[in-house]
């Protein structure tokens, strides 16, 4: 798994929730038991998972960039 991209991580992580989270749902009541109502659930929890994911994509990125403009840094005074 650690040699997967990243969209190829995400999209198995997705499954493996969605096919989770899901049935439990349904159990516990958290949606109607109609097709419609199985497929509003399943859209708030798409974008519930997408918001999530890019909020911590894009916080990543700007850790990753923070850390490189130091190691630039760094490698710049060692000259």
């Amino acid at each position: 798994i650690e040699r997967w991209g990243l969209m190829r991580q995400t999209a198995a992580y997705f499954g493996i929730a969605a096919v989770t989270i899901l049935p439990v749902a349904y159990v516990l009541r958290w949606m109607d038991g109609s097709a419609m109502g199985i497929l509003i659930y399943f859209a708030i929890f798409v974008a519930i998972f997408a918001c999530v994911f890019l909020i911590q994509f894009f916080l990543a990125r700007r850790a990753i960039r923070k850390l490189n403009s130091e190691l630039q840094r760094r490698q710049a005074e060692e000259r």
